[in-house]
């Protein structure tokens, strides 16, 4: 609880600044952020915690891999699913242990 946990995903949606496709994403500022509001939901259902991420975008030096950082919220230890979510669209909940 409290460390960063950094999740990787492909196809997050577009970025300011726009990277062009197949080319690396930049490694200083500005980065390429993910437009779109999202959010890291922690747990399933009503009683899911919602965590904003510090960052979301494509992963510095790479082509098309986004990366989002998290801190990881007190009230859940042992496994919990983890899913990133925007205003109209979710991912599928993948299981993680919290110590």
């Amino acid at each position: 609880v409290g460390d960063f946990l950094t999740i990787y995903a492909i196809g997050l949606g577009p970025t300011s600044p726009v990277v062009a496709t197949g080319l690396p994403s930049p490694q200083t500022e500005p980065l390429a952020r993910v437009t779109a509001n999202l959010v890291v939901r922690f747990g399933t259902g009503i009683a899911a915690i919602q965590a904003t991420p510090a960052f979301a975008g494509l992963t510095p030096t790479a082509a098309g891999l986004y990366q989002v950082n998290v801190a990881v919220p007190a009230g859940y230890t042992g496994v919990v699913y983890i899913s990133l979510s925007f205003p109209d669209a979710a991912s599928n909940p993948v299981p993680i242990v919290i110590q």
